[in-house]
């Protein structure tokens, strides 16, 4: 399946804006993640993909004309195992960056 990935950059600090994942995830609960991560919904572009959760997920509007590509689509595999649980993940993720001004 198709996911974006968007680093999200604070220009007065450069700092990287990272979240903690919620503890009742199923993959790496807990854990820090990237500033924001989302699937394509059906029709949807990476870009407008990248729109709409840092939308939902950081309640940031960000047009997308400030998103910048920084590696197009590659896929990844991963494997995350846990006890008897096994998951296998597929993705091809478009990798994008932004920076907030204040």
């Amino acid at each position: 399946h198709q996911a974006v990935h968007v680093l999200v950059f604070n220009d007065d600090q450069r700092q990287l804006l990272v979240q903690r994942r919620v503890r009742t995830k199923r993959i790496c609960p807990s854990l820090w993640d990237l500033s924001c991560a989302e699937h394509l919904q059906p029709g949807e572009s990476q870009a407008q993909a990248a729109v709409r959760g840092l939308r939902e997920e950081l309640s940031l509007v960000v047009p997308e004309a400030s998103l910048k590509l920084v590696r197009p689509v590659q896929l990844f595999r991963r494997c995350f195992r846990k006890g008897a649980e096994h998951y296998q993940d597929n993705e091809f993720i478009a990798l994008y960056s932004c920076t907030l001004s204040a």
